[in-house]
């Protein structure tokens, strides 16, 4: 398993492909008042949606919730957020 803050900016970002699982959401120490939207893709392929909006800490989304496909994120207001995001493949 791999776990990482990324600083996501306010164009989708690739954070996880069709294989792999994940769990991410907003850093508790964000400070910004920040949400992000999350898209779920068939092909390796930005969104060409809005997405599903995540809200402040302690809200998060995983692959249960998302389905397969490829996991793009993007900050919505700031000009980047940092999230918290794991990320790990079953074989």
């Amino acid at each position: 398993m791999a776990t990482s803050n990324p600083l996501i900016g306010t164009t989708w970002t690739q954070v996880a492909a069709t294989d792999d699982e994940f769990t991410l959401g907003l850093q508790a120490n964000d400070g910004t008042g920040n949400l992000l939207a999350i898209a779920v893709t068939d092909e390796d392929e930005e969104p060409e949606i809005d997405g599903q909006v995540i809200g402040p800490p302690g809200n998060a989304i995983n692959r249960a919730l998302t389905g397969p496909g490829y996991v793009w994120v993007k900050s919505l207001g700031a000009k980047r957020a940092p999230i918290w995001l794991h990320t790990w493949t079953i074989s």
